[in-house]
């Protein structure tokens, strides 16, 4: 007869399980089976304290040898247990007491630096070309669609797999103009074997993807990659589901150990988190699912086997030997991962029981095995690996390093997760610093250990609150979580202690060289992020600050530790530090939080300049994703000074209408991202605004997600200095073209060996219409602060538009309006004089920028030849000089 258990998760907690049970079960057993998870870090053998449960109805059975080791007299006698020693025979209604619930990890991602690490060429192996394939048409002749297509790129039947073939009929009518094809060739040769992995109807070729997946014990981390350019575009990282299991290898193996249920349930676990990550990554970074072609997966052997759902048990038994050391490659149908159905899954070979791909991994990546010198390289993670030697030969060896660093299975300390205590600092005080700046609750792995003695107390760095001190001590009532408190052998893995354990705060009199901390009763509100680097400094004068007068304390700042979000210790002048508002800062760096120049770059000029080598040609951008919104493109009319009412109706059935200079706002990171690749930072501000030619094949909506491709296309000397010119291709997720940008920047003073060009040829200039004669004229006034409207409203935030001191650092006598924003000034008069106000007219737009409009001024646009759908224009300044040159505009 089956048994009732009942599940609460928290005291009065509505949301309770009831789950039917046979007896002789365990809670833990019964909670998996039923949907409930229960942390079992030693994966249930009662070596730990994480599934304990306390018993709030119904008689619980008498403690067994490891309740009363793991747990103490103290917790047994108030009715906990732990889930995996505790037997089912009667109905119970339980509540879980695990550790508080973890968060904010702190997880070792691919940060902003590999984002950025230049010019990578990736051997991916996958290729899309645009082929045109001819339909089957005779009756009497019989061929096939798939025939049809493998004749048009050479292929045979056996280079093709199923789901390729679902979606073939409709690709190959969806678009008579072609298809892309996108094949795999192992290794990248173009004599290797190739293999069709997608068929897409239109010219999706700039589209291809993969991912890179790193599967620890604890943590998994999903990468983004742009296959052509080897651009990181986003990346997901987690804790690994299964540590519901184990924490630990030994502890997951053993769970799954000649058991095909428990096994299932591990590779269920891990196959669901990633299509979790590939789901969020292609939420973030606009990209399809389907334009991931290839996945590459590196893991140590047991999370290996377990993710091809291979049983693990013989690696955990001498001589700890894995069922195979191969490189693999499957098809993500065959992992159920939901990318391109076709995609190649590329597993990397192991080496041993211990010693998996992620070490294989480590090795390539850092190349060791090219090394003259004896070189070692260590990856720290619950499974451990190190790498030593050279060229010549190279050793390998693992260790458990998650007890020391995870939490796993040790009595002291928690998991480096929100509330742990990463940063100790001693000055007169003793500051600790915690994960997510939120309440102490223990102490990291690793990090360093601190009492306050005598006289002394403990502060968090955040709050400026007590750090919880003491083990054992008291509170009224019943303790919902024994976790936060431990006593004797309870804590193990969980010494984690909450604000109602701290010792009760008392005030004392400020003496002589003591902080003020006004008893508790000023506090600092919370400094949003994009703001922390733009409050004013608070190094100031003793006399001109009230507190420190009012508490007697000389050469000291007033409440060092306030800030929600501050940074604790001694670094008083950090930039991102929350301060007292007192004064301006002197460093002009920390004004500038939202710009995309350094502060090394606006505060000094480089004294010698290079060239700009040719070999940048080429150099690309993977597809950068940009999410717009109707705020947004309203900002954009309302910076330029519009009134047209179809640029603000958010009643339209596509929202309110793009101006057609709104290309430059969503193509601006990939103008910040392509120069930070291919010039020197000393010389940003060497570049101005040269050439602009965009071709609009449809304006964008507001609902629009996009991704831009950039890369240099062409180098050339010019009488100014250098020209290089970009090109920007920018599509919709359904990978149709919205607009196609050639953008030009002069680095004034700056030479270049000589021209050169990349395959990639200029987009084609119309012929000005023939006129020496000006139509019409407008004038058009530009104010004092245009240039600070328009930057936050384009989001274009270049500092030589809005800040004097780098106008004057860039050689300029003030700052100057953005010259998009003087060529989006003058299409808009072109459109109000010659297309009767329309903007969807605007198809294509190319000029040159010949002058610099200061502020505040004005300068006349002047309408000039007409025909065919073509119209010139061009702008002078006050002085008659030109501003804008050459203007084409094709309606």
């Amino acid at each position: 007869m089956a048994v009732a258990l009942t599940i609460l998760h928290a005291p009065g907690d509505a949301e309770r399980r009831t789950l039917s049970v046979a007896p002789g079960t365990t809670i833990l057993k019964a909670a998996h089976a039923g949907g409930v998870d229960i942390i079992a870090t030693c994966g249930g053998r009662g070596r730990c304290t994480s599934c304990r449960v306390k018993f709030l109805a119904g008689l619980p059975p008498p403690p067994t040898l490891m309740d009363e080791v793991q747990l103490g007299d103290d917790l047994v006698r108030e009715g906990y247990r732990l889930s995996c020693q505790c037997v089912l025979h009667e109905p119970v209604t339980v509540q879980l007491a695990p550790p508080l619930e973890e968060r904010s990890f702190q997880i070792l991602g691919a940060g902003r630096g590999v984002r950025q690490l230049g010019r990578i060429t990736l051997d991916s192996g996958v290729a899309k070309q645009v082929v045109k394939v001819t339909l089957p048409r005779e009756e009497h002749h019989q061929t096939s669609d798939l025939e049809q297509l493998l004749e048009a790129v050479g292929l045979t039947t056996a280079d093709i797999g199923p789901a390729v073939l679902q979606g073939l009929p409709q690709a190959l009518r969806d678009d008579p103009a072609g298809v892309t094809v996108a094949t795999f060739a192992s290794g990248g040769a173009p004599e290797s074997r190739q293999r069709i992995l997608a068929v897409e109807r239109g010219d999706t070729a700039g589209m291809k993807f993969g991912l890179a997946i790193d599967i620890g014990t604890t943590s998994v981390v999903t990468t983004l990659i742009e296959l052509d350019s080897g651009e990181q575009l986003a990346s997901v990282s987690s804790l690994n589901t299964q540590a519901v299991f184990g924490g630990d290898l030994m502890s997951r193996i053993a769970f799954a150990q000649f058991n095909p249920g428990n096994l299932r349930k591990l590779h269920t676990r891990i196959v669901g988190l990633l299509n979790q990550h590939v789901e969020q990554i292609c939420r973030e970074s606009g990209v399809l699912a389907k334009w991931i072609y290839k996945v590459v997966v590196v893991g140590n052997t047991c999370m290996h086997h377990i993710l091809l759902g291979i049983d693990p048990s013989h690696v955990g038994l001498a001589p700890y030997a894995p069922v195979m050391r191969h490189a693999l490659t499957l098809s993500a149908r065959e992992l159920f991962l939901k990318v391109a159905p076709e995609a190649r899954v590329c597993l990397l070979p192991l080496v041993a029981g211990f010693v998996g791909a992620d070490a294989v991994a480590v090795a390539l990546a850092t190349r060791i095995y090219e090394s003259a010198e004896v070189r070692i390289a260590v990856d720290i993670g619950t499974n451990g690996e190190v790498l030593l030697g050279s060229r010549d030969r190279l050793w390998a060896c693992s260790a458990p390093a998650g007890p020391a660093l995870e939490g796993a299975q040790i009595r002291h300390g928690m998991r480096g997760a929100l509330g742990a205590i990463d940063r100790v600092t001693v000055d007169g005080d003793i500051r600790v610093h915690t994960i997510g700046e939120t309440a102490a609750l223990g102490r990291a792995r690793g990090a360093p250990a601190a009492a306050a003695g005598p006289g002394r107390r403990a502060r968090r760095g955040a709050s400026g609150r007590r750090a919880p001190a003491g083990r054992g001590r008291s509170a009224p009532g019943d303790r919902a979580d024994p976790g936060r408190r431990s006593a004797g052998p309870a804590g193990e893995g969980s010494d984690r202690l909450g604000r109602r354990d701290a010792p009760a705060c008392r005030r004392r009199a400020a003496g002589t060289g003591r902080r003020a901390d006004a008893g508790g009763r000023l506090r600092q509100l919370r400094v949003d992020r994009e703001r922390a680097a733009d409050r004013a400094h608070s190094a100031a004068a003793a006399r001109a600050d009230p507190l420190r007068r009012q508490r007697r304390l000389a050469r000291r700042a007033a409440l060092p530790a306030l800030g929600d979000r501050a940074r604790s210790g001694r670094d008083h002048r950090a930039a991102n530090r929350a301060r007292l508002a007192r004064g301006a800062s002197r460093l002009r760096g920390d004004l500038r939080g939202r710009d995309e120049f350094s502060p090394t770059i606006m505060t000094r000029r480089e004294g010698g300049r290079a060239a700009i080598t040719a070999r940048i040609v080429g150099t690309e951008v993977g597809a950068l994703s940009t999410s717009l919104d109707a705020r947004w493109v309203m900002a954009y009319a309302a910076a330029l000074g519009l009134d047209d009412p179809r640029y603000y109706d958010t009643l339209a059935p596509t929202g309110p209408v793009a101006h057609p200079l709104f290309s430059v706002c969503y193509e601006w990171p990939s103008v910040v991202a392509l120069r930070a690749k291919t010039v020197r930072e000393a010389w940003v501000l060497l570049g101005v605004h040269a050439t602009h030619h965009v071709i609009i094949h449809r304006l964008p909506a507001a609902a629009d997600r996009l991704l831009t491709r950039s890369q240099i296309i062409e180098v050339r000397p010019s009488r100014a200095g250098t020209l290089v010119v970009a090109r920007f291709s920018t599509v919709d997720r359904n990978g149709r073209p919205v607009t196609t940008t050639d953008y030009g920047s002069v680095y004034r003073g700056v030479s270049t060996e000589a021209e050169t060009r990349a395959a990639v040829d200029r987009l084609p200039r119309p012929d000005p219409p023939a006129s020496d004669e000006t139509r019409w004229t407008a004038v058009v006034p530009v104010a004092a602060r245009a240039a600070h409207v328009y930057s936050e409203c384009a989001r274009i935030w270049n500092p030589i538009h809005t800040d004097v001191a780098v106008a004057r650092t860039a050689g300029l006598s003030a700052p100057i309006l953005h010259g998009s924003a003087t060529l989006a000034l003058a299409v808009s008069q072109v459109v109000q004089q010659d297309l009767d106000g329309d903007p969807t007219r605007v198809g294509e737009v190319a000029v040159r920028f010949t002058g610099l409009v200061f502020m505040p001024s004005s300068f006349t646009v002047r309408g000039r030849g007409r025909a065919d759908g073509l119209i010139a224009f061009d702008a002078v300044d006050e002085r008659g000089e030109p501003v804008l040159s050459g203007g084409i505009l094709r309606a």
